[in-house]
């Protein structure tokens, strides 16, 4: 794609406008990804003020420090985060790593437009993660998906070969505690597994997998943002859940408990 300062246009003609906040919206021409429910207004603000307090921060960290800096003085290397919600994850890649630049692809408007602003550096775009992804072959340094669905296939493709991909999931005791407590949704075991055959079939490999894992001292609205930024926020009753969790006052430990995988395109 080519952009100008008004649109971008593919090579057949398409042409979508970039957005007053700075975000290209191209869900619009599937009708599918449209129709998909992606987070509202409401669960960014409480991801993006969730993560402003630091409390993960050694995950942000595990995942950003996961792609070798560039010793080649090559300036231009290309980060993506999918799923990427207010990037966050891609915005700390991006300031360990002066030569790259990045784009943030997420379904939600919402989101995107917070990612838009993440970063200096970084270009914000609307489509699903699931969809053939709107980069060419062989054009991606590094794939960063943190807590977010990821398809091993685009991803490989887009990926240059020995490019990365780094993976954030929970594992099945990440924050426990609230779980147990508020009811909350599971946590699927195959976010955490079935990672190293389908990377096989796409001629990727795993190079490292480690896990972090981490207490947080939380104080009632973390613990409330941090429940209604993610997929628990279409199930509950959300005023009802914050009200709840205000009323205990006192700060509370909870666990994290994370997966992380390292993949190089072969």
């Amino acid at each position: 794609m080519t952009a100008d300062q008004r649109s971008l246009t593919c090579e057949s003609g398409h042409c979508f406008d970039i957005a007053k906040q700075g975000y290209v919206n191209l869900a619009v021409a599937n009708s599918k990804a449209s129709s998909l429910r992606s987070d509202d207004l409401d669960m960014v603000t409480s991801r993006q003020r969730f993560l402003a307090t630091g409390a993960f921060d050694p995950i942000v960290d595990a995942v950003a420090s996961r792609i070798p800096r560039d010793r080649t003085g090559n300036n231009g290397r290309l980060f993506v985060e999918l799923g990427a919600g207010t990037a966050a994850y891609l915005a700390a890649a991006l300031d360990r790593n002066d030569d790259a630049h990045g784009i943030a692809i997420d379904l939600s408007i919402p989101a995107t437009i917070r990612a838009a602003r993440s970063h200096v550096r970084t270009t914000a775009i609307v489509s699903d993660s699931w969809a053939p992804l709107p980069l060419a072959d062989d054009t991606v340094d590094a794939v960063l998906v943190a807590f977010a669905p990821r398809n091993l296939a685009e991803i490989a493709r887009v990926l240059r070969p020995g490019g990365r991909l780094v993976l954030a999931s929970a594992k099945p005791a990440h924050i426990q505690e609230l779980r147990d407590e508020y009811e909350l949704l599971g946590i699927a075991t195959k976010n955490t597994d079935r990672v190293s055959v389908p990377a096989e079939q796409v001629g990727m490999a795993i190079v490292e997998v480690a896990e972090v894992q981490f207490e947080m001292d939380l104080e009632p609205e973390q613990v409330a943002d941090l429940i209604l930024m993610g997929p628990n926020a279409w199930h509950v009753d959300r005023d009802a859940l914050r009200t709840r969790v205000m009323l205990q006052k006192a700060s509370r430990k909870v666990s994290a408990s994370v997966g992380l995988w390292v993949l190089e395109r072969r």
